[in-house]
């Protein structure tokens, strides 16, 4: 996981230009398309996503999610932010 991640760290330096958008947009849209739009509850009820990558590419997900016609939940940089809201409140 680590590996693949250093790989996001040149994606979000070079966010931008019109290949690294593509590779970025054609990434997500694979993993939307494989992962989601197999279950029809994915339109029930919204979609979050957590981390680093997900944060940084927050703007591409949205629009996916206006495209498939789902509904973009949260979308947060750290994980344990939603952890430890919910163990304090």
């Amino acid at each position: 996981n680590r590996y693949l991640a250093s790989f996001a760290i040149f994606l979000a330096e070079n966010r931008g230009h019109y290949m690294i958008e593509n590779i970025v947009e054609d990434g997500l849209n694979e993993f939307f398309f494989t992962h989601l739009y197999k279950y029809r509850e994915a339109w029930s009820h919204p979609i979050h996503f957590t981390g680093s990558v997900a944060y940084g590419c927050k703007d591409v997900l949205s629009d996916l999610c206006n495209a498939y016609e789902l509904e973009l939940g949260n979308v947060s940089k750290n994980p344990m932010d939603g952890l430890a809201k919910y163990h304090n409140a």
